[in-house]
């Protein structure tokens, strides 16, 4: 078996954990303890703290929270439990099961996981040989693929720059469908740890790179022409600025940040001994993502 303490402790006060929950496994279908990805042992939440940031936006995102997991007993660290980005998401979020969707991924060729990518390919087809100029091309589009959707997951992936995404190779692209008439195609953020200065600067222009990759990508070229049409650029870029505006405002993230920080600063001294991590690199990533929130929007 294995204990996940809830990861938020008033620890300024009284050093006590709000809960501690044995759980015995003996049939599980999905549960993810997620050890921050490429961020593990550096900032340890950075994927967190973005994917909590989308909640209120038109963006599919993966709901967690950090806990202290024990090992038959033994401290093992501190871990997120995450939403899976499968069709155990659709069916909690959206209460389609796995027969009743087409469900996605994109790492460098397309996996189906659900369902069949034939819709996906009429579609990519479609934007490939339509005048996308015109109204009737925007219609066709948001008809298919919920466009609000794409806008608000484009623009996340690109202000983050998450450099595990699109550009010298593809990752980390999942997207689906209702298989029912009318149903309409949503990106999922997932995996976005690589964002918010871990290997990319405040500066990088990382919309022109997923405009121009230099790895073969369907969603890339989809997206591409999508945005050749004047009124979806017109809504994409006017979304960018309210979302620069609104959500992505250093007032609203950094306090999200503080928050996640102070929900897992009693326990990380016993992470930092037992994975070999310091209090010298969690501060010093702590500020780089600062330094990134704080300068990004200019």
């Amino acid at each position: 078996f294995f204990q996940a303490e809830d990861g938020i402790r008033d620890y300024k006060v009284t050093g006590v954990q709000t809960c501690a929950l044995p759980i015995y496994i003996t049939n599980t279908d999905d549960i993810i303890l997620r050890n921050a990805g490429t961020d593990n042992c550096q900032m340890h939440y950075r994927d967190h703290l973005m994917e909590k940031i989308l909640k209120g936006t038109h963006a599919d995102f993966l709901a967690q929270d950090p806990v202290v997991l024990f090992l038959n007993g033994e401290f093992w660290g501190i871990y997120q439990v995450a939403e899976n980005d499968n069709k155990n998401f659709v069916q909690t979020n959206y209460g389609y099961g796995s027969n009743q969707i087409d469900f996605l991924k994109e790492t460098g060729n397309m996996e189906v996981t659900c369902g069949s990518d034939t819709g996906f390919y009429n579609m990519l087809n479609y934007s490939n040989t339509a005048n996308q100029s015109t109204t009737a091309f925007y219609n066709a589009m948001n008809g298919m693929f919920d466009l609000q959707n794409m806008a608000d997951y484009y623009a996340a992936e690109t202000y983050y720059c998450n450099e595990d995404f699109i550009g010298p190779w593809t990752n980390n692209i999942v997207l689906w469908r209702p298989g029912v008439a009318g149903g309409r195609w949503k990106y999922i953020t997932k995996d976005l740890d690589f964002g918010l200065g871990l290997s990319s600067r405040y500066q990088d222009n990382m919309l022109d790179t997923i405009l121009h990759p230099t790895a073969s990508c369907d969603n890339a070229k989809l997206f591409s022409n999508v945005l050749l049409n004047p009124d979806f650029k017109r809504y994409f870029i006017n979304r960018y600025a309210d979302l620069i505006n609104t959500t992505f405002l250093p007032s609203r993230m950094l306090p999200v940040l503080t928050a996640i920080h102070d929900s897992m600063a009693f326990d990380m001294p016993r992470h930092f001994a037992k994975w070999g991590m310091s209090q010298i690199t969690w501060d010093r990533e702590i500020n780089k993502a600062t330094d990134f929130i704080n300068l990004r929007p200019a």
